[in-house]
């Protein structure tokens, strides 16, 4: 049965914020909406617009929806409602289901005629656009370093001065602006805005800065000598000096008040108490250090010395940044393709022009804007989503599972619009959903316990105590079912801690293996505690069957930060306990199969490469020993091994080894001759066919994992063959 918050969420009208905490049914809460504007308000589907962030998310959607509403056909009281659901079924496909950008790309398609661009655009994804990028920051800095204009001696001097000399920092704060602008709802204006702020003789923007700062530090140090102001004079004059430290705007005079703040004497009474000192001389020394800021020297204050000196270089930075962003925009339309940032900007375009109609479309066609996971949008995307709504909106988020702020998401975006709208009169409803169904109430009161100290406002703006605490939610139905009458049953949380002395407690008295490495102690303490668990037959609750079973190794998982240089520690001890694990090995590229392939590319490119020729003929598309290896060599050890290898095949007579060279070289000029005519995924279609790579890959306990590895290396071909004119060396 759906909390009264749910309940609240499905019905309410207008503009509704949802803060859905982990495991709170955001997903179910969402789509009983959705339902009920079918069911109850008597919309279609194809009349409600559905926005998620990952493809997997969108069809996750669809999925339960078409199960809720085959359920609800099959309970129909009407045939009227059977009906419609009938055609709501039948619409599901067409439905506007799917992520943001999907939704841009078929906006930019329909109206492609409006922002005058060819019909077919194709995005580019960051394989293709690196390339790119790259070439255009070759171009644009080559220009400056080579050319003696005003302004490249400004970019001459950025690299010197701040780099060290190293322009690859540069190039890398040239992407970082570009970046950031193009989250933004008009990314030329945000560019103007700053240039003509850095015309400006004063710092304004970091005079706004500083001031909010001395704010609030001294609103805060105001609280913390409050109650200390009677206990010693010296308190009670910083106390006073605080107070009278002006907070209505910018001033000069701030330096005096500072300069105010400060001990009256040379040193603290005799017997003062050393926590007492302690608690308070941080706050002299942080007026002090204010103060100085402020202080004029030679009649500028070191702020302003600071920003007369860094002035002339951040106007050339965003110059260069605003320069590359046009550069690339017009590589990337050289090639017919936009990439994800362009999505948003060009929607933007259509849904600003007034002309067009596109917005007033939108609202009109829509009856209900769904945004999932809202906690990980930009200023650009809510400007977007604004534009095409209108008091028909529900946001779902939740400010703690913001992952993507590495990507520029702005989770303060999701938060302004969740305090907004919990005023009285506001333009929508915040509704919080606290409620977590999904966890053992062991792991709810752990991270409730963990997180009260952790999350405050001063870090990440939430108050985890007062407004995002999850409760173990159905109590009564759920406890009966997942808890036990022993109290160790409702701890569901272990800290596991391996000291110094860990080898001789996990070392297996059937192995002499007392000296394991950090991550081999760790993957020896996880695999034997699996392995209690699978022993014990301990009980887990199934959401199919309703009921508790016992647990499988298909309900266990193992997290690692980062997997990659781990995983094959973990491999050997599960193995080593009969635990069987699906791991993520060491990085794509520097999988065996992988490199295999590559090395070969790199062959069909330049033959006359060492390494990647012995490693070629060592691999099993010509499988040499290295005995067979150092018969190559064995004449002249100065020549290249290509030399080598064709002047031995070259020779008169027959081995095994010139049979196995021939045969090699043979495919190879072949294989050579098609990477020039045809794309590059058709060649090593070609290359994997003859010579049954893949079927000796199927010899290896790994061999369908292995294989799924030359798939996704093909996919990659795919997607490089519209560059094949860039050369097989680009790839």
């Amino acid at each position: 049965m759906p909390t009264d918050a749910q309940l609240e969420a499905i019905h309410h009208r207008g503009n509704t914020v949802v803060v859905a905490g982990a495991g709170t049914g955001k997903t179910s809460t969402l789509v009983g909406r959705v339902l009920h504007w079918i069911t109850e308000e008597g919309a279609s589907i194809d009349r409600l617009l559905l926005l998620t962030f990952t493809e997997a998310s969108a069809a996750e959607m669809k999925h339960r929806l078409r199960d809720e509403l085959n359920e609800r056909l099959g309970n129909a009281e009407t045939e009227e409602l059977a009906h419609h659901l009938n055609e709501q079924l039948a619409h599901l496909e067409q439905a506007q289901i799917s992520t943001l950008h999907s939704f841009c790309l078929r906006l930019i398609r329909d109206h492609f005629h409006v922002l005058g661009i060819d019909p077919d655009i194709r995005v580019l994804d960051e394989q293709q656009t690196r390339p790119l990028e790259e070439r255009v920051l070759d171009d644009l800095i080559r220009e400056h370093v080579t050319s003696t204009r005003e302004d490249s001696l400004v970019v001459q001097r950025l690299i010197r001065v701040y780099t060290g000399g190293n322009e690859f920092l540069l190039r890398g704060w040239i992407k970082k602006l570009h970046r950031f602008a193009r989250t933004l709802p008009d990314p030329g204006a945000w560019f103007g805005r700053e240039l003509n702020e850095c015309a400006r003789e004063r710092p304004v923007h970091w005079e706004d800065w500083l001031m909010g700062e001395i704010v609030e530090w001294r609103d805060r140090w105001l609280n913390i000598l409050q109650p200390l102001r009677r206990s010693d004079e010296f308190v009670d004059h910083a106390y006073q000096a605080l107070k009278d430290v002006p907070v209505q705007g910018f001033s000069w005079s701030l330096a005096d008040a500072l300069a105010l703040v400060r001990k009256p004497g040379p040193r603290w009474k005799r017997g003062t108490p050393k926590a007492l000192k302690d608690t308070v001389n941080p706050v002299f020394d942080e007026a002090a250090h204010y103060r100085r800021l402020l202080d004029s020297t030679d009649g500028d204050s070191a702020l302003q010395a600071d920003w007369n000196q860094l002035r002339p270089d951040l106007i050339a930075l965003l110059k260069l940044a605003r320069e590359f962003g046009r550069r690339f925009d017009e590589a990337k339309r050289a090639l017919g393709g936009i990439d994800f940032a362009d999505q948003e900007q060009l929607v933007l375009r259509l849904l600003q022009d007034k002309d067009s109609g596109v917005a007033e479309l939108c609202r009109s066609e829509y009856q209900q804007v769904f945004i999932d996971e809202a906690q990980d949008i930009n200023q650009a995307q809510d400007a977007i989503l604004s534009a095409i709504s209108d008091d028909n909106r529900f946001i779902v988020g939740d400010v703690k599972q913001c992952i993507y702020q590495f990507r520029l998401t702005d989770p303060r975006i999701f938060r302004q619009y969740a305090e907004a709208w919990s005023a009285i009169d506001a333009p929508g409803l915040t509704i919080p959903l606290v409620e977590n169904f999904r966890s053992h109430e062991g792991v709810v009161d752990f991270v409730n316990a963990m997180f009260d100290d952790l999350m405050v406002p001063e870090l990440g703006g939430l108050d985890y105590e007062n407004e995002e605490q999850l409760i173990f939610g159905a109590r009564e139905q759920r406890t009966n079912k997942t808890v036990s009458l022993e109290p160790e049953a409702t701890r569901r949380v272990e800290i596991n801690l391996l000291s110094t002395d860990a080898n001789d407690a996990l070392s297996d008295p059937d192995n002499d293996d007392t000296n394991l490495t950090a991550i081999e102690l760790e993957a020896r303490l996880v695999a034997q505690r699996l392995r209690n668990l699978m022993d014990e037959s301990v009980p887990v609750f199934d959401q199919d069957s309703d009921e508790l079973r016992p647990v499988r190794w298909s309900d266990m998982a193992v997290l690692l930060r980062s997997p990659g240089p781990c995983a094959e520690a973990f491999v050997r001890e599960f193995r080593r306990y009969g635990i069987p694990l699906q791991a993520k090995r060491a990085g794509f590229y520097s999988a065996q199969e992988i490199q295999d392939l590559i090395n070969l590319l790199r062959l069909l490119d330049n033959p006359r490469q060492d390494i990647p020729l012995l490693a070629i003929l060592h691999s099993p598309i010509v499988g040499l020993s290295a005995e067979e290896l150092g018969w190559l060599r064995a004449d002249d050890r100065d020549e290249s091994i290509w030399r080598c290898m064709t002047e031995y095949v070259a020779e008169d007579g027959e081995s095994e080894l010139r049979t196995k060279l021939k045969s090699f070289l043979q495919m190879y000029y072949d294989w050579r001759a098609l990477s020039r005519q045809s794309s590059l995924s058709h060649c090593l279609e070609v290359i994997l066919e003859q010579t049954h790579y893949e079927s000796l890959l199927l010899i290896d306990n790994r061999g369908s994992e292995r294989i799924g590895n030359i798939r996704r290396l093909l996919d990659l071909a795919r997607q490089y063959d519209p560059f094949q004119r860039q050369g097989l060396h680009r790839f």
